[in-house]
C-alpha cells in the first residue's frame, strides 16, 4: 500500500459528522496499526494535509486541504453560475450563448448553449477567437489594466476584417467604451454576418474573469431585440457581480506575472 493511498484513507475518515478525530478514532476507522498510523498522521501534518487542535490533540483537515477546497468551490461556482445565466438568456431569447475565458490574445469558449431560432449562430466550444476582434474578448480585456493590455499587444494587432480594430489605439477606444457602457458589441468582425453582445464578471478572490455572450445573425436582429438582450445581460451580470463581490476592480497584471512553462497566459 502506497503512502498516497494510506493518506487518502485518512482523509476519507473525515466528514460533516466527524470534522475532528483523535489518533484512536482514525486507527479504529482504518483498522491499521497505531504506530504506523501515528507516523502517517505526523507526516500528513508536516505536509499541511492535517493540523492538530491545541485542545484534545485532535486531527482535522489542514490549511492545504482547505485552500484546495476553496479553489475548487469558487472556480466551479463562478463557471456554473455564469453558465446557468447564459442558459437562461438562451431560453429567453432563442439565440446561442457562451461562457468564455481569456487565454493570452485569444478567447476560448468554456460552455455553450445552442439557440432555437431558425437562423442561428453556433460555434464549437473550445474554438479560439481573437480577443481584440470579438465582443467577448473586448469585454474580458476591459477588466485588465491599460499597461497589461499594452504589454499583451506590444507587437501590434492583426485585424481579420475591416470592422475589427487594427491598431492598439483603436482597440483601447473600444475597450473604454465597454468600460463606460458595461457591455461589448461586435458585428461582422471575426465571422461575417455574425453579431454578438458580451458582458464580463470577475471573481476578485481568484483573479478570474468570465464573459457571458449571446451571438446572432447580424442582419436579422432588430434594434429593439438587441437592446432587450443587452438589458437582460447587464441585469444578470450585475447579479453575478453582487454574488462574487465584483466591484469593477481590474484583474492583477497577469501578463507579466502569471505565465506557465509553456508560455500560455493563465487568467
Amino acid at each position: 500500500m502506497t503512502i498516497l493511498h494510506s493518506a487518502s484513507q485518512v482523509l476519507r475518515c473525515f466528514s460533516d459528522e466527524r470534522p475532528e478525530l483523535t489518533l484512536t478514532d482514525i486507527v479504529a476507522l482504518r483498522g491499521a496499526p497505531k504506530s504506523s498510523t501515528s507516523r502517517l498522521l505526523n507526516a500528513m501534518r508536516d505536509a499541511g494535509f492535517l493540523e492538530v487542535t491545541k485542545v484534545g490533540r485532535k486531527y482535522r483537515p489542514g490549511p492545504l486541504m482547505i485552500h484546495l477546497a476553496q479553489i475548487n468551490k469558487v472556480d466551479m461556482s463562478l463557471l456554473a453560475r455564469a453558465d446557468a445565466a447564459v442558459r437562461e438568456l438562451v431560453e429567453e431569447t432563442g439565440h446561442t450563448g457562451y461562457v468564455s475565458a481569456l487565454d493570452h490574445q485569444d478567447v476560448i469558449g468554456l460552455s455553450g448553449h445552442e439557440g432555437r431560432q431558425v437562423l442561428r449562430v453556433a460555434t464549437a466550444v473550445g474554438r479560439r477567437l481573437q480577443a481584440s476582434a470579438s465582443a467577448t474578448g473586448r469585454a474580458l480585456l476591459s477588466r485588465m489594466e491599460d499597461r497589461a493590455i499594452e504589454t499583451l499587444y506590444h507587437k501590434g494587432l492583426f485585424a481579420p476584417s475591416e470592422r475589427a480594430p487594427a491598431t492598439l489605439e483603436d482597440l483601447m477606444n473600444r475597450i473604454n467604451q465597454v468600460r463606460q457602457s458595461g457591455y461589448s458589441v461586435a458585428f461582422d468582425e471575426t465571422n461575417h454576418g455574425v453579431g454578438a453582445v458580451a458582458t464580463v464578471v470577475v471573481d476578485p478572490m481568484k483573479n478570474l474573469a468570465l464573459s457571458l455572450c449571446i451571438v446572432f445573425p447580424a442582419a436579422t436582429i432588430a434594434e429593439q431585440e438587441r437592446e432587450h438582450i443587452i438589458t437582460r445581460m447587464k441585469e444578470m451580470t450585475a447579479q453575478l457581480a453582487r454574488q462574487f463581490n465584483d466591484h469593477g476592480q481590474p484583474l492583477l497584471d497577469t501578463v507579466r506575472r502569471k505565465k506557465s512553462q509553456s508560455g500560455v497566459l493563465s487568467i
